[in-house]
């Protein structure tokens, strides 16, 4: 009889998960059908999207560093040579993507301790965002205005908001039979008995508690991206912007489960509204999109930070070089040789710095960029260093690390 009524589960279980195949590509090919029908017209679209998108690229680039005067001169040439830099600065974004959706898992994790009461599930998902607004808010507001408390304290307060929020949960008969059934449903065995549905209670808060203390996650990598000037101003306005990222990013899992939709559709929902918002929040945020950018240009080799000595072939003279700013100038008075290192590289534009600004941060680029030299590739040559330069300069590197 046992094994009966395990086969008639796994049947049904099977029948399930087809039924879910099946809707979620019936979902997807309503949308791609609209995509064969006008693919013509998309392809257009794709281009133009994609000379837009290098275009914004290059200008926040440029914009970074404070040498808007690249932009005439890189966008004289073809497009198809800021394609991998396009590349890469997607995949920069997708990681800030999955760094800043490690609070919406887990939310989402929280609230699928209920996924045996479908009927309150819904209800649930709303009552549990609750808790975790209130703690995420305190955790930010802490950060950002007490910065001499310590952690044990700054725990205390999260933690301790998120329980009397949830406590106040509580009050809801919804809440009361969802844990009530969670228990039941588990664990038949115990009936649904107090200590136990005290356990499923208890396993929610600390799910919620980790999906807060995930919060700083994205909040730091904010804090990184942040380029502007440190200003009691700029403090709350940074605020301002965390606080609404985070709560913002609760919203694609709220939204999958409250949704009356299938399931299909309400992954497909959940997914777009996580990348809009995390796509709005790196536009608001100051520096966010131009640390991507600037990331991108390092990993793709448009900025290298490795200084070397080059030859200039025309244009500049030796004594076009201030010996405080770029260090003794060797060579002929008509082709002199400095030691730099190309902070904008790309086809024929090159942006030589002096060896001196290799530390520069990225906040600093505007003012400092002003001593680089602008020339072109074909104008320079690029020297080899000696062996006394290439042990000195690994010495220094394994003493800075």
């Amino acid at each position: 009889m046992e094994q009966k009524k395990e086969i008639e589960q796994t049947e049904t279980k099977i029948e399930w998960f087809e039924k879910t195949i099946a809707a979620f590509s019936k979902s997807l090919g309503s949308v791609l059908e609209p995509v064969g029908k006008h693919l013509g017209v998309l392809s257009a679209l794709a281009a133009t999207a994609s000379a837009v998108l290098s275009f914004a690229i290059l200008m926040t680039y440029a914009k970074a560093i404070g040498r808007i005067d690249l932009l005439p001169l890189v966008l004289d040439k073809r497009f198809a040579a800021l394609l991998p830099w396009m590349g890469l600065t997607a995949l920069f974004a997708l990681l800030y993507i999955l760094v800043m959706l490690t609070t919406t898992a887990s939310y989402a994790m929280a609230v699928s301790i209920y996924n045996d009461t479908p009927t309150t599930r819904p209800r649930v998902a709303t009552l549990l965002l609750w808790p975790a607004i209130v703690g995420s808010l305190v955790f930010v507001g802490i950060s950002y205005q007490i910065s001499d408390i310590d952690p044990a304290t700054t725990a205390s307060w999260v933690f301790g908001s998120i329980l009397i929020t949830m406590f106040f949960t509580l009050r809801s008969k919804t809440y009361r039979l969802a844990i009530s059934l969670v228990s039941t449903i588990t664990a038949p065995k115990y009936l649904g008995a107090p200590w136990h549905q005290a356990g499923v209670f208890a396993l929610t808060y600390f799910t919620l508690a980790f999906a807060v203390v995930c919060a700083v996650y994205p909040v730091s990598l904010l804090l990184h991206s942040y380029a502007g000037e440190d200003t009691p101003e700029a403090v709350n306005t940074m605020m301002f912007i965390s606080m609404l990222a985070v709560v913002l990013l609760f919203l694609p899992a709220w939204v999958f489960f409250t949704s009356k939709q299938h399931v299909a559709h309400r992954s497909l929902q959940a997914l777009w509204l996580a990348v809009s918002i995390v796509a709005v929040v790196i536009f608001v945020c100051p520096g966010a999109s131009s640390t991507i950018v600037y990331s991108a240009a390092g990993a793709m080799g448009v900025r290298d930070l490795t200084p070397f000595n080059y030859r200039l072939l025309n244009s500049f003279d030796a004594r076009d070089f201030d010996e405080g700013t770029w260090g003794k100038v060797s060579g002929e008075e008509k082709m002199p040789t400095i030691n730099a290192f190309p902070l904008f590289s790309l086809g024929d534009v090159l942006l030589l710095c002096p060896a001196n600004l290799k530390k520069t941060k990225l906040a600093e680029w505007p003012q400092k960029s002003l001593s680089c030299i602008l020339t072109r590739s074909s104008d320079v040559v690029k020297l080899p260093k000696v062996l006394e330069q290439v042990q000195a300069s690994s010495n220094t590197d394994s003493k800075a690390g």
